[in-house]
């Protein structure tokens, strides 16, 4: 069993074994230079960056040094042909043992490569050290930036997409029953007490206060703004248009969305609690609405799926040197010939997606700049949420524990809800529970 924080060593690791992965990480988090990243509970996506960015170097400098010796055999190739030709044994002799060499140089790369990734995908798995201080080093500006997703107070979506991006599936979707907020409490002589005057702000602050203090239990409102919708709050979200917008507003914006919310402006109390071994996460997303003297919530249910089963390979890790050693020969005799004529294609690949990458990043620079584009800055997905593996994979000890949080969740809500309005002295005489969410019916939903 890892420590706390496995789920991000899980990840770290398995980015030096898996190379879709590696892809995928460095795609959302460093190569998209416009839009948002979506949240991704109990990751850090710093560490995984780094990480990442340090296994696809690695591996473009293995794909590149293969190139030439790819270069080198088919050289050498050529010219045992000539040499047969000619019948001149002695330079054919020569030319075959270069060949041999190369051919051998190949395999060693290979073995090299898989050994190195071993040891470090291990240490970083069960190391002593933070995984952030074995990864690479970014650049300050991105450090700090991934960072502080972790503290993010905004959220931005993509259109056409619901608003709580990288949170996984919906489970439920509800307006709780109105509460009556105009009759006082009375006292024990039944003399009405004087209402302390209250709105949804005062509510969303003491609810996130409150419910932060519950072991396991996140809980922080966030604004969430629609992708082509960024222009509302001006410089304070994108502080030049032509970068990722930030993590981190003022409180009064975050509280506007509370006050004088719109269709793609909207700010929720989101409440995050994972499982056992951050195997799933549930979250709940809570927005209050104070019309007259009803209190409504709305309330959002999302649940994170499981990691997918090849994020569980770091667990099959080989732990002693020798049987490194024997995984790294076996994988260098599978591999290291097929990567000789994949090498190439692979190094041409990723220099033509390199030149793609940055003419499209120009492209919708100079439409932002010349058009006044309303451009989608909206993340469709989160990291965590791209790696999970779907309701349908869940054990019955993942469900059981979904409906074991997402019940905790709401009586916690509730709990809350009717302490804030006591000291505000509300009587609750009309108090109507919501239903309990049945969570085994809606995960067979989902599962088929």
């Amino acid at each position: 069993m890892h420590r706390a924080g496995s789920l991000s060593r899980r990840i770290c690791a398995a980015a030096y074994l898996d190379e879709r992965l590696t892809r995928t990480i460095i795609s959302i988090c460093a190569r998209d230079r416009l839009r948002a990243i979506g949240p991704a509970p109990g990751v850090n996506l710093a560490a995984a960056t780094g990480h990442a960015c340090r296994a696809e170097h690695w591996t473009a400098v293995y794909d590149r040094m293969m190139s030439l010796l790819t270069v080198g055999i088919v050289l050498a190739g050529v010219g045992t042909l000539g040499s047969l030709v000619a019948e001149a044994r002695g330079m054919t002799g020569a030319i075959l043992a270069t060949l041999a060499a190369q051919l051998i140089a190949a395999w060693a790369l290979t073995l090299h490569a898989r050994l190195r990734a071993l040891r470090v995908a291990h240490l970083v798995l069960v190391g002593a050290d933070d995984p952030k201080d074995l990864a690479s080093e970014l650049n300050s500006w991105a450090e700090g930036w991934l960072g502080s997703l972790n503290r993010s107070n905004v959220v931005v979506y993509a259109a056409g997409l619901r608003p709580f991006v990288g949170s996984g599936e919906c489970v439920s979707e509800s307006v709780w029953p109105p509460i009556d907020v105009s009759q006082p409490v009375r006292s024990a002589s039944g003399q009405a007490l004087p209402m302390v005057p209250f709105n949804v702000v005062d509510l969303h602050a003491y609810m996130a206060r409150k419910l932060s203090e519950m072991a396991g239990l996140r809980a922080r409102n966030r604004l969430y703004v629609r992708g082509d919708s960024t222009e509302l709050l001006g410089r304070e979200l994108l502080p030049d248009g032509f970068s990722r917008p930030t993590a981190q507003i003022p409180t009064t914006l975050v509280n506007a969305g509370l006050t004088q919310p719109e269709s793609g402006l909207r700010t929720y109390l989101c409440l995050e609690m994972a499982g056992l071994d951050n195997r799933i996460v549930v979250s709940m997303f809570l927005h209050a609405r104070l019309a007259g003297h009803r209190l409504q919530w709305e309330v959002s249910t999302y649940l994170l799926p499981p990691l997918q089963d090849r994020m569980y390979q770091v667990d099959r890790l080989p732990i002693t040197e020798y049987a490194r050693w024997r995984n790294a020969v076996a994988h260098a005799v599978r591999r290291a010939w097929p990567a000789l004529l994949q090498a190439p294609v692979r190094t041409f690949t990723r220099r033509r997606d390199r030149v793609r990458r940055r003419r499209e990043y120009q492209r919708a620079r100079r439409d932002i700049a010349r058009y006044s584009l309303r451009y989608d800055y909206g993340a469709r997905s989160g990291l965590r949420e791209l790696l999970s593996s779907g309701v349908g994979a869940m054990s019955h000890t993942d469900s059981t524990e979904a409906a074991k949080i997402m019940q905790h969740l709401q009586a916690a809500i509730l709990t809350v809800t009717k302490a804030f309005l006591r000291e505000h002295n509300v009587d609750l005489g009309d108090f109507v529970e919501p239903s309990p969410i049945v969570v085994d019916q809606i995960i067979e939903h989902l599962r088929h």
